[in-house]
């Protein structure tokens, strides 16, 4: 969607340099022309044979709808341009980047892991690929936040709490691998929050375009979203989002140090994910 004056740039300092970083800013008045952009797009990727099939059908019949209310293509696109006419200072930097970081081990206690013996200390290389980056600049600091899109609201799980209760790992793990690579060019950049971009949304309230995990600072959000009354949000309360990254961190390290033990049970933490899961019927975490 990179359009003439759609891309802009941060001028943000790298040691002694500055060093341009170029973002996306979609405008409203090239709206027909990112509609045929995706339009296009549509049309390659479902000549495509592996999208073949009568099932992935079901799911992208609506893609090619002129009509904004029944095109979720189209509705995303609506909620970019309308989002930034609220004042989202937020600009996407990268789509789909690899980010390898190499994190050091923390010294856990035996009781942590329920065993001395574990080689705990290796550090840990995780190979992250975020569906989007995005970076702003509020009083003179430099954010960042990762988007993760999903195609209805029911791929987000309902439980707000979902980092600090440490049953999902992939926005913390983004965000410090984002960070970590900036470091690594000499690139201080703060976290801001994650955000999981909802395509299809078919909810009584058509605003719950997004929901926000790892939400400190309100600041970065503009009031006219309303996000503290949406039911998925996760506003920190009593715990900062650097403390919270940590928190992931450090179970992530103690995750790794059971299964090299074989201290891992079959069973998920969250039993109700189980309910929509095609092999539930076959599954031996009953007897293991």
């Amino acid at each position: 969607l990179k359009s003439g004056n759609s891309v802009e740039g941060f001028s943000i300092n790298q040691g002694n340099v500055q060093k341009k970083l170029e973002v996306v800013s979609l405008k409203v008045q090239n709206l027909d022309y990112y509609k045929q952009v995706l339009f296009d797009i549509i049309d390659e990727l479902l000549e495509n044979p592996s999208f073949d099939h009568p099932f992935v059908h079901l799911t992208t019949k609506n893609f090619k709808l002129k009509d904004d209310t029944k095109n979720p293509i189209l509705r995303w696109l609506n909620n970019e341009l309308k989002k930034i006419s609220d004042g989202w200072k937020f600009y996407p930097l990268y789509f789909e980047k690899e980010f390898t970081g190499s994190f050091d081990a923390y010294d856990l206690s035996p009781d942590e892991i329920q065993d001395d013996d574990i080689p705990n200390k290796q550090p840990m290389k995780i190979l992250s690929k975020p569906d989007r980056v995005e970076i702003g600049e509020f009083s003179g600091n430099y954010y960042v936040a990762i988007g993760d899109y999903k195609l209805s609201e029911s791929s987000v799980k309902y439980n707000k709490n979902i980092i600090t209760d440490f049953t999902s790992f992939q926005m913390p793990i983004y965000l410090l691998s984002v960070i970590k690579d900036f470091a690594n060019q000499n690139i201080e950049i703060l976290p801001a929050f994650g955000v999981y971009y909802i395509l299809n949304n078919k909810s009584k309230n058509k605003q719950q375009f997004a929901s926000f995990v790892l939400l400190e600072n309100l600041d970065l959000i503009p009031p006219t979203l309303n996000i503290t009354n949406k039911q998925h949000t996760q506003v920190l309360k009593g715990i900062g989002i650097n403390e919270a990254l940590q928190n992931s961190l450090k179970e992530v390290f103690k995750i790794r140090a059971r299964i090299a033990k074989g201290l891992f049970p079959v069973a998920p933490k969250v039993s109700t994910i189980c309910k929509y899961c095609k092999f539930d019927s076959f599954c031996r975490r009953r007897t293991l």
